[in-house]
């Protein structure tokens, strides 16, 4: 019994670990459609780091849509200048000291249709160094932005209540 026992617990972790390691790292992922995109990410994330005037040395960990973005993009944004990197590493490694979360419905627009960027600010740095469990809400708002001649623009910016 001892030994049908053990068996059954050896194929229980065996069948555990192949089932988390076999899940697709896209499932997981958030990959930007195209360049507009990613300038579009950018746009964003600079106006958040002015407007909470963060230094260039602040690490921002970012999500799009509820998902850690692709290695891809985090290098993509980083060739950009930003010091950027996924929530993911944050769970490793504690090292980002604030969160931008983006959510929004991407599509190609009329060139006077303006899209709405949901945007979360979260600050960590209390949770890193032990003071909390949780983070703590910065700033939440929506941007209007405006895709014109193949740039996106800041129309405005309205505070969520």
């Amino acid at each position: 019994m001892k030994s049908r026992n053990a068996f059954t617990s050896v194929g229980f972790l065996l069948l555990l670990f192949s089932a988390t390691t076999a899940l697709p790292n896209g499932d997981k992922t958030y990959r930007p459609r195209d360049d507009d995109e990613v300038q579009l990410i950018s746009l964003i994330l600079n106006s958040e780091i002015a407007s909470n005037g963060w230094s260039p040395k602040d690490l921002i960990c970012f999500s799009v849509q509820g998902l850690d973005p692709s290695r891809a993009l985090v290098k993509t944004l980083k060739l950009r200048e930003l010091n950027v990197t996924s929530p993911a590493e944050w769970r490793k490694q504690f090292n980002c000291g604030l969160e931008v979360r983006l959510t929004y419905q991407y599509a190609k627009l009329a060139p006077a249709q303006a899209l709405r960027v949901h945007v979360e600010v979260l600050d960590l740095r209390e949770i890193n160094d032990g003071s909390a469990h949780l983070a703590t809400m910065k700033r939440s708002g929506n941007y209007s932005v405006l895709e014109s001649a193949g740039k996106w623009a800041i129309k405005e910016y309205i505070p969520a209540k």
